[in-house]
């Protein structure tokens, strides 16, 4: 009986740590020769590793959602097209807000080397993925081509120009993900987000870490309890 309780028990717990560490973004969606490299429902989130401005702070999390990825007609050409969700978590706040709300962020047609991003993605620096195999080129000629800013490659390395000594570079991975993005204001730093892993960033909540926690607690209390009712039998 002592060992059907401990195997329940351990069971238990690897059940909710496997479900709490699930990785969030599983694969691409391929249509026709497109490539988006996530499905309906996946997000990557980045964190804030180096502040200096007033809009972060260091440990604060951005979340990218994938909303629908469909094909249909944009300007004329069949395209892949992906909507998507920004929410960010302020942990001064301790809460997601949702500021970026299903819209719409890109159209692509490889074969036509077509590519339009959203206005709202790239002014806000929200390129935070691209199709794959990437060609960061054409993502900075689609962006070049709405007359808002210039842009360098340097590398795996897209660099935005701002105008007023401010660029925004982005480091994509070959899996058409961005693993850096930072802001530069005259030689100097203003935000820094990463992607903790190339591939898939796994984020535990605060509110799921409690609940890992507690099941491990009270998991061990039960052992305990358990422990010493045994011992007193065997007094007895």
């Amino acid at each position: 009986m002592k060992i059907s309780h401990k195997a329940l028990i351990i069971l238990l717990n690897l059940l909710v740590f496997f479900l709490l560490a699930a990785p969030n973004a599983s694969g691409n969606t391929t249509l026709g020769d497109s490539t988006f490299p996530s499905e309906d429902g996946d997000y990557y989130i980045w964190s804030c590793i180096n502040s200096t401005g007033d809009n972060h702070n260091i440990g604060d999390l951005t979340k990218f959602i994938v909303e629908f990825v469909y094909n249909e007609s944009f300007e004329g050409k069949r395209s892949l097209i992906v909507n998507y969700s920004v929410e960010e978590y302020d942990i001064i706040g301790g809460s997601w807000i949702r500021n970026q709300d299903n819209i719409f962020y890109m159209a692509y047609n490889n074969s036509l080397n077509f590519l339009n991003w959203s206005s709202i993605s790239y002014k806000a620096a929200n390129l935070f993925l691209i199709p794959i195999p990437t060609n960061l080129t054409l993502v900075g000629d689609a962006i070049k081509s709405a007359g808002f800013l210039n842009y360098y490659i340097d590398n795996n390395k897209l660099i935005l120009d701002y105008g007023n000594l401010t660029t925004v570079e982005i480091t994509m991975s070959s899996l058409g993900v961005s693993t850096v993005i930072e802001s530069i204001t005259n030689g100097s730093t203003i935000y820094k987000w990463e992607l903790n892993e190339d591939e898939v960033i796994i984020i535990i909540p605060m509110g799921n870490y409690f609940l890992f926690f507690g099941v491990l607690t009270s998991s061990m209390c039960l052992l305990l309890v358990k422990r010493k009712l045994d011992k007193n039998e065997v007094i007895h």
